[in-house]
């Protein structure tokens, strides 16, 4: 459930990134989020924004089965030092905005002003939405607008085991099927151009993962862009044959066959595709007034939320 926040209108807003390196600002200014250790485990929090994180959990998350006698002690203190980066001055004892005590654990909790990974499953969920309600070219605009705050691999170069591994993966997941999904309706409309970069990169990512590639030589051909597509191709049939010793699969034999027939939009996913989509927004029936207005909302925070990043974020990529 959403939580309401008492954040001082009075302070610079604080505004986090997660689908990428980890980024703190405050104000226009960037913030040094501590050490790498606290570093990580802000990340794991806002990975996992909304559910309360057990300690035990977090001992596992940041140093695996070895983890030395003063790991909960230790992470008491990068919470408190966390407290004090994201709220300065706020009292002791005194109950924070974003990070609070639950049960034998932590909960880090922030609406889409404040924390990239909201606003983009929100504007995802406006997305799926359109898409329900035969609203393609909105629905495009809606999933251009969530990739846009996609900034490389969720949480690059924190991750020191296998579970942090694992956490910030599954975010990658998520952009991953957003691209996915947007690239389907793009190609449907005609207008592959803002979802190319944004598959390239999740291409780039994941290079043996034959539905993504499938989707970016698809996604190329109806760009106009066929020696491009049949490049990208040949170079994911090779890699599949020298790393895996295997040949393509359908997936990507019928995107091969579509550029060179030129035929309509890529293959429907199944299988393990279908089963690793998440599904943010699930109303029983098409109604255009909570669509409109969760979309109008968004509409307001994201030209917010991308004119700060401009101002400090980007600027440093």
């Amino acid at each position: 459930m959403p939580v309401s926040h008492s954040v001082d209108p009075r302070r610079p807003a604080t505004h986090l990134r997660i689908l990428g390196p980890l980024r703190v600002r405050r104000g226009d200014a960037e913030v040094d989020a501590g050490p790498p250790q606290q570093r990580c485990l802000l990340a794991l929090l806002l990975a996992r924004t909304g559910h309360p994180v057990g300690t035990p959990e977090l001992v596992d998350l940041l140093w695996g089965p070895g983890a030395p006698p003063s790991a909960v002690n230790t992470i008491h203190k990068y919470v408190g030092g966390l407290r004090r980066l994201l709220e300065p001055g706020l009292p002791p004892r005194a109950p924070s905005a974003y990070l609070t005590r639950h049960g034998h654990g932590y909960r880090f909790t922030a609406g889409p002003e404040a924390l990239d990974l909201v606003l983009f499953r929100r504007t995802v969920a406006e997305a799926k939405a359109y898409a329900r309600g035969g609203e393609p070219a909105a629905a495009l605009d809606r999933y251009a607008a969530a990739l846009r705050l996609g900034h490389g691999p969720a949480g690059d170069g924190l991750a020191g085991t296998p579970a942090a591994l694992a956490t910030f993966a599954r975010l990658d997941g998520e952009f991953t099927d957003a691209v996915l999904d947007a690239a389907g309706i793009a190609v449907r409309l005609r207008r592959p151009a803002p979802v190319l970069a944004p598959l390239r990169r999740a291409a780039e990512r994941d290079p043996l993962d034959e539905r993504v590639q499938a989707g970016l030589v698809t996604t190329l051909a109806a760009a106009g862009r066929q020696a491009e597509a049949l490049a990208a191709y040949r170079s994911i049939r090779e890699r599949l044959a020298d790393e895996l010793g295997i040949d393509p699969g359908p997936d990507l034999r019928e995107a091969h066959r579509r550029v060179l027939t030129q035929a309509g939009p890529p293959p429907r996913r199944t299988g393990r595709a279908v089963a690793r989509r998440r599904r943010w927004l699930r109303p029983s029936r098409r109604s255009a007034g909570p669509v409109d207005q969760a979309a109008e909302f968004t509409l307001n925070v994201m030209p917010e939320y991308e004119r700060a990043e401009s101002k400090t974020f980007d600027s440093g990529e």
